[in-house]
């Protein structure tokens, strides 16, 4: 991941917050957001970091329908009616870092329709997947903000 540019910055204006030690490391991070929900049509979410002394901001995830904190990282759950995407991020060295991405979509470039399940970039089996959700979003804690004054 990349820092972001003051533009992106500037796009991603928050009024809620979060703060919390992601990795349990005594450093904590800083989550801020357009929506005291978090996300959902439109939300959008800010990671901020922080090192050596000064806060980084990480990456803007726009229109993540659910943030969870599970096994000392940072789940974001984007999803529709025919597809499924969580992307897992650690925070290491004041960075914030793709941990898995995982995703299943119905791919309807044939006569019918199938769904195909992927883990970064891999094709897997369905039952490959569910172990997956399980290992990186179900039982997680969901983040709730609060609003800034």
């Amino acid at each position: 991941l990349h820092l972001l540019s003051r533009r992106q910055r500037q796009m991603c204006i928050r009024d809620s917050y979060k703060v919390i030690d992601i990795n349990k490391d005594g450093v904590k991070e800083l989550i801020l957001t357009n929506t005291k929900k978090g996300t959902f049509y439109k939300g959008s979410i800010l990671v901020l970091t922080y090192s050596k002394g000064k806060a980084k901001a990480q990456y803007c995830f726009d229109e993540a329908r659910g943030i969870r904190i599970k096994n000392k990282m940072l789940h974001m759950n984007h999803y529709g009616s025919d597809f499924t995407a969580i992307r897992s991020y650690k925070v290491s060295k004041g960075n914030l870092a793709n941990a898995s991405f995982l995703k299943y979509y119905y791919d309807r470039s044939g006569s019918s329709a199938v769904q195909k399940y992927y883990h970064n970039g891999k094709r897997i089996s369905f039952d490959t997947y569910q172990k997956m959700v399980d290992k990186y979003w179900n039982g997680g804690t969901d983040i709730t903000f609060r609003k800034i004054k």
